[in-house]
């Protein structure tokens, strides 16, 4: 049924609300200020390199290994409505 069935929509704010009287919010934040190369940075093709990141770099085989670890995120669940009145289910 509709009740029990799950919908998912990026980038929905704004426009799904309406949808249903209860949802789960979830947001995914990037870190800021984490020195991560910018565009003018990816202009210069000696600068990736320089700063161990990019072909060549002294950090390419670390990189590969930890590629999941680059760019930590933070996760915020939102429960709004009468469905998350009493706080999120407790899990078993």
């Amino acid at each position: 049924t509709v009740d029990m069935a799950v919908t998912v929509v990026e980038w929905g704010t704004g426009k799904v609300e309406h949808l249903a009287d209860s949802r789960l919010e979830v947001v995914l934040e990037r870190a800021v200020g984490t020195g991560s190369l910018g565009p003018e940075a990816l202009a210069d093709p000696g600068a990736a390199e320089a700063l161990g990141t990019g072909a060549g770099g002294a950090n390419d085989e670390e990189d590969d290994e930890d590629e999941d670890d680059a760019e930590p995120r933070r996760i915020t669940f939102t429960g709004i409505g009468p469905r998350w009145a009493d706080g999120p289910p407790e899990l078993k």
